[in-house]
């Protein structure tokens, strides 16, 4: 089955969320890098960078500067886990938290469960992404 980070990008690219995707070239506590980046100063201000697979997996965060000359994406608040290079990534708007895409996830999972009788042990658990928490509703958790 795959990750939770996966499930997410395949989530917001079908809602049409995602703007952008990449590789991470390299990333530090505030910071991440991508050179295959061209567009110009601040174009990916006030968007949210979420690292879909790799050892920084599961960590969103909102770019607040972003630096044409050095592909440098400056974010709010530290990475709990920097990043390394090859980890993937999207920039997208935001509109759902982590949890709602969670939420959503796990919904369709109960829905096919019964039609496709998988064995799930307990998918009240979360499906892997760091730090969020189970079992609420999905549908008021727009922010």
């Amino acid at each position: 089955m795959p990750a939770f980070g996966t499930l997410k990008r395949d989530l917001a690219a079908l809602m049409g969320q995602i703007l952008r995707e990449g590789t991470i070239d390299s990333a530090a506590a505030g910071t991440f890098v991508d050179a295959a980046l061209t567009e110009p100063d601040d174009h990916y201000n006030d968007l949210v960078v979420y690292v879909y697979t790799g050892t920084g997996i599961g960590q969103e965060r909102r770019i607040y500067d972003w630096v044409q000359s050095t592909s440098t994406a400056s974010i709010t608040g530290n990475w709990t886990t920097n990043p390394v290079a090859g980890d993937k990534y999207y920039i997208a708007r935001r509109e759902w938290s982590n949890a709602a895409y969670e939420g959503a996830l796990l919904q369709a999972i109960r829905w096919l469960r019964r039609d496709l009788l998988l064995p799930i042990e307990d998918v009240s658990k979360t499906m892997g992404d760091p730090g969020v928490a189970p079992a609420t509703p999905w549908l008021s958790q727009r922010v």
